[in-house]
């Protein structure tokens, strides 16, 4: 009787943690782009805060493995064979309570990825429009893509299009100077889901010049440089002296001996108090010597005329004509 009570009690435990287990997560999607896949899911109803999850990966109903990594959110970046189709699945756990795997969803990456607009450049060759085109993914071979090119004048409703499995390509007999956009999408046999790139536009030759702004605005600068360059060289040949060359001040000592030597000194003019410079003290001294010098013959001269005695000629002695006998 005593182990009837025991087994009640272990049948409660078990009916408890039955009732109280962990729900399977719900709502599993992947979405993906350009091969990067992502795997969304929502928590079981009643799920407690905490919970983690494991995710699991099989091939063609095969075993199912999970990945090493667990994760307390509900997404999950997954790294899958391109080539072929995986059964995904997502387990709860929550301390040493484990949920039931959730349903599983079949994924082909080859077949259900988006692929995105391809990246191109355009340059423009006078008459025509030269294109370079990227995969948005890396380069695949067994995937075999075309490119469908669009393209049409701005401002023009009307298409062309081409298909090409070329990287490269070229638009032509285009209008010169003309503005034409294009855009492309990819094209495999494998994946319809591909997106189409917006418009790019260019010109298909350089755009020309406005030449009457060009000239407008050389002549301007012509206006404004050419006479600033004039003024400068003028005053740099002023400042050198080559032209309107600027009287060299005299000192004022040596313009007057000038005067002096010239017959303009008088008595009454006072000789100018002046500090002369070596040169011009030179110059003063060699001209009151030679001043001396006519002042001493000239009274030399004076001394003998009135020394010598006046004699009369008999001949002429009515004339009485004096003659100085030196």
């Amino acid at each position: 009787m005593t182990g009837f009570p025991l087994l009640v009690l272990v049948l409660l435990l078990q009916l408890g943690s039955a009732l109280w287990s962990l729900p399977a997560p719900v709502n599993l999607t992947v979405s993906s782009l350009n091969f990067q896949h992502v795997l969304r899911w929502d928590p079981g109803p009643g799920s407690p805060p905490g919970t983690r999850y494991r995710i699991f990966r099989g091939l063609n109903r095969g075993k199912m493995k999970h990945f090493h990594k667990s994760t307390g959110e509900t997404w999950f970046r997954v790294k899958l064979d391109p080539l072929k189709h995986h059964h995904l699945t997502v387990q709860a756990f929550f301390n040493n309570t484990t949920s039931p795997q959730s349903s599983s969803i079949i994924f082909s990456p080859s077949a259900d990825t988006t692929i995105g607009p391809p990246v191109f450049s355009l340059a423009g060759c006078g008459t025509c429009i030269q294109g370079n085109i990227s995969l948005p993914f890396p380069d695949r071979k067994q995937f075999d893509p075309s490119f469908m090119v669009w393209w049409r004048k701005e401002k023009n409703d009307k298409e062309d299009h081409l298909e090409t499995r070329n990287r490269s390509f070229i638009l032509t007999n285009l209008e010169r100077g003309a503005k034409f956009c294009v855009r492309i999408k990819i094209k495999t046999r494998l994946n319809p889901n591909t997106l189409l790139s917006n418009w790019s536009c260019t010109f298909s030759s350089p755009e020309e010049p406005d030449t009457e702004m060009l000239l407008t605005g050389v002549v301007s600068a012509l206006l404004v440089f050419v006479p600033v360059v004039l003024t400068m060289v003028l005053l740099c040949l002023r400042y050198t002296g080559f032209i309107c060359k600027r009287r060299k001040a005299r000192p004022q000592a040596l313009m007057f001996l000038m005067k002096g030597s010239a017959g303009h000194v008088t008595s009454h003019q006072p000789l100018p108090v002046v500090v002369p410079s070596r040169a011009v003290r030179h110059l003063v001294r060699r001209s009151e010597r030679v001043q001396k010098g006519i002042v001493a013959r000239f009274r030399k001269f004076r001394a003998s005329v009135k020394a010598a005695p006046l004699r009369f000629c008999a001949a002429d002695e009515p004339k009485r004509r004096l003659y100085r006998i030196d």
